[in-house]
């Protein structure tokens, strides 16, 4: 049930979205990142399905699906965005704690691992600084 419920509310956000995203000139991965990150519908998804059960249109079991799909709606994605599809924009920050952990963690799977280990490179600019 989870699943059929998951994959409408994902196909009835998405397919709308990615011709609108496009239309703001964001192309590619970043496109999907903006894509996932405005399907989740959280709020209204869950006072909906609290209406429906207040009113007795649904009962409690019915509930309980849809907010388990309406949660899993908005946590899914956004983990598949955060994991797969973040800008690289958003990750010149220098000095955040969360990027550096980040990179460590892409770190670990390529051979940049030693380098970031004893010093971290700016970006871009070849400069190294201690951590």
């Amino acid at each position: 049930m989870f699943l059929a419920l998951f994959s409408a509310k994902m196909l009835c956000k998405m397919i709308p979205l990615a011709p609108t995203v496009r239309a703001f000139n964001y192309l590619g991965h970043e496109g999907m990142y903006y894509t996932l990150m405005m399907s989740t519908g959280l709020t209204f998804g869950t006072i909906s399905a609290l209406f429906g059960l207040n009113h007795k249109i649904i009962n409690s079991a019915q509930y309980s699906h849809l907010v388990a799909t309406v949660i899993g709606s908005a946590v899914i994605p956004t983990a598949i965005a955060n994991s797969y599809f973040m800008p690289k924009h958003l990750l010149r920050v220098w000095g955040n704690e969360e990027v550096l952990r980040w990179r460590f963690r892409r770190a670990r799977k390529s051979h940049e691992y030693e380098g970031l280990a004893h010093g971290c490179r700016h970006p871009g600019s070849g400069s190294s600084r201690e951590l």
